[in-house]
């Protein structure tokens, strides 16, 4: 079995999601979240991440 570059945080409900927002910051391993209102969290980000930065 491989190792995944990719972190899941433990979200229970997870299964029972069609979207995930992938976080990566440059490092080898990228973090992935699974908010529940992803329209929200992703205009947060465009709020607060430089532009170069986030790629939708």
């Amino acid at each position: 079995m491989d190792l995944s570059p990719y972190w899941f945080h433990l979200d229970p409900m997870r299964p029972f999601k069609n979207k995930c927002i992938v976080i990566d910051d440059g490092e080898l391993i990228k973090s992935v979240i699974t908010p529940k209102e992803h329209h929200r969290v992703l205009q947060i980000l465009q709020e607060n991440v430089p532009l170069q930065r986030l790629e939708l």
